[in-house]
């Protein structure tokens, strides 16, 4: 494990020169950026020459990763939520619109992957009636609220802190809001989806 990025350019090597960026490499025919995290990323953050990673979120969505098996190969896949909150860390950090309409279609998912799968309606928040008064007592609503607690469990600690910090700004949330719905030009769509923002926000500030 590296602890010095002088162990993390080595292990970057083994892999092959880099492809215009220094983490870059090429892996068979795909580019993949090789990202440092753990020990490394001292306060959440790694530093050289020019360059700035801010890391927080990496290790808490590989903590919390799942194994998927393919052939004689494993990798481990994020849960969803994790994605979310680092989607929400990186857009603080460069404010790329990208990173935005990542996290909306995430959201959307997350919620639809709650509803399939039964987990919504059987969540003892049906039982909490400020929470559903806080959701108008639609299921939809509740599914984006509950994967904002989601993810504040896998990401309690800094990594929370700093999505909550990106968020606390009422300017920012609008922002990252509009951003994230602007291909979306129907007013019900529109309003339906800032409501799922607002109670994921909500979501996230419960533990």
């Amino acid at each position: 494990m590296a602890r010095e990025f002088a162990d993390f350019e080595r292990a970057l090597d083994s892999f092959g020169p880099p492809r215009g960026v220094i983490t870059r490499r090429k892996l068979g025919e795909v580019p993949v950026d090789i990202i440092p995290f753990g020990p490394i990323a001292r306060g959440g953050h790694l530093e050289h020459g020019d360059s700035h990673w801010e890391l927080r979120g990496l290790q808490e969505a590989y903590d919390s990763a799942e194994l998927c098996i393919i052939g004689d190969s494993s990798v481990k896949i994020p849960q969803i939520y994790a994605m979310m909150g680092l989607k929400i860390i990186v857009w603080g950090e460069r404010a790329f619109p990208t990173d935005c309409t990542d996290f909306h279609h995430l959201l959307v998912a997350s919620c639809k992957i709650l509803d399939e799968s039964g987990e919504l309606w059987e969540s003892p928040l049906w039982e909490d009636e400020d929470v559903i008064e806080q959701c108008e007592g639609n299921p939809e609503l509740l599914a984006a609220y509950s994967a904002g607690r989601k993810l504040a469990v896998l990401f309690a600690g800094v990594a929370l802190e700093r999505c909550i910090e990106i968020l606390a700004d009422p300017g920012n949330r609008e922002v990252f809001v509009i951003t994230a719905l602007r291909d979306y030009r129907d007013p019900r769509t529109n309003s339906n989806y800032k409501k799922m923002y607002e109670v994921f926000f909500l979501g996230i500030r419960t533990i």
